[in-house]
C-alpha cells in the first residue's frame, strides 16, 4: 500500500470518503442541499493545501459549518469514516498526518461550536502540540491494578528548545509535563493514561521533581 503523493490521490480518496459518508443515514441530512460534485474541488485543495502547501485553498473552513446542525455525533462518524477509507487506500507519513489534521479539525470545530468533545481516538504517532494545548488542564488517569489509580494533570504543552520543525509532523519535538500526586508516585517508563477521548498509550514518563503538594512528570514528543 502507497502514501498519497498526489493531488490525483487526495482527489480519490475524497471521493471514496464522501461517497461512504452520504450512505450514512445519520450522516446523509448534514449535507442536504449541497452540490458534493461541484464543492469537491474546494474541498480537495483544502486537503492538498494542508497536506502538501502550494494555497490554492483560501477563506475560513469553519465558517462554512456553523449554519449546518451539527453534533457532537457527527464529528464522531466523520473521524471514523474519513480513518476506516483511508487506511483501506494509503499508508505512511503523508496518510498519518492527513488523519491528523482530520482528528485536530473535527477536535476544534466542536471545541468552537460549543459541543461535547468527540468520542475519537489518535494514537500517539499522530499526537500534535496544538492538539495537547487544548488538553491543558485535563486530567489524565493511571490505571493500577495492584493499587490505587494515579490521576495526573496536564498542566504545560510546549515546543522543546531543540525542536527542528522537520519531518511530517512540523511541531515535534514537544514536551508536555504532568501534575501528579505526591504519593505514590510513578516511576520512569512506559505508562497507559486513560482520557475520554484520547488514548494516551504507552507514553514514556519522566519524573521532574516536586511541585507544590504534587509531583511534576514530563513526556517528549520527538
Amino acid at each position: 500500500m502507497t502514501d498519497l503523493a498526489t493531488t490525483d490521490d487526495i482527489t480519490h480518496f475524497m471521493n471514496k470518503f464522501y461517497e461512504q459518508l452520504l450512505a450514512d443515514p445519520s450522516a446523509a441530512p448534514v449535507f442536504e442541499g449541497i452540490d458534493m460534485q461541484a464543492h469537491m474541488p474546494r474541498i480537495v485543495a483544502f486537503w492538498e493545501n494542508l497536506l502538501f502547501g502550494g494555497g490554492r485553498y483560501s477563506g475560513s473552513p469553519f465558517d462554512r459549518h456553523v449554519p449546518l446542525d451539527l453534533k457532537k455525533e457527527h464529528f464522531e462518524i466523520w473521524y471514523r469514516t474519513f480513518c476506516g477509507v483511508l487506511n483501506g487506500l494509503y499508508a505512511g507519513p503523508k496518510a498519518s498526518l492527513l488523519k491528523e489534521r482530520a482528528h485536530s479539525i473535527a477536535f476544534i470545530f466542536s471545541h468552537k461550536l460549543g459541543l461535547e468533545v468527540p468520542d475519537i481516538h489518535l494514537d500517539l504517532s499522530s499526537i500534535n502540540l496544538r492538539m495537547c494545548q487544548a488538553l491543558i488542564g485535563h486530567e489524565f488517569v493511571r490505571r493500577n491494578d495492584a493499587g490505587p489509580d494515579v490521576v495526573l494533570r496536564l498542566t504545560a504543552a510546549e515546543s522543546a528548545e531543540s525542536g527542528t520543525g522537520g519531518g511530517p509532523f512540523p511541531d515535534r519535538p514537544f514536551r508536555l509535563v504532568f501534575l501528579g500526586p505526591a504519593d505514590p508516585q510513578l516511576t520512569q517508563g512506559m505508562h497507559d493514561l486513560d482520557h475520554p477521548n484520547h488514548e494516551f498509550s504507552g507514553l514514556f514518563l519522566v519524573p521532574i521533581g516536586p511541585d507544590g503538594d504534587g509531583f511534576q512528570y514530563e513526556a517528549v514528543f520527538n
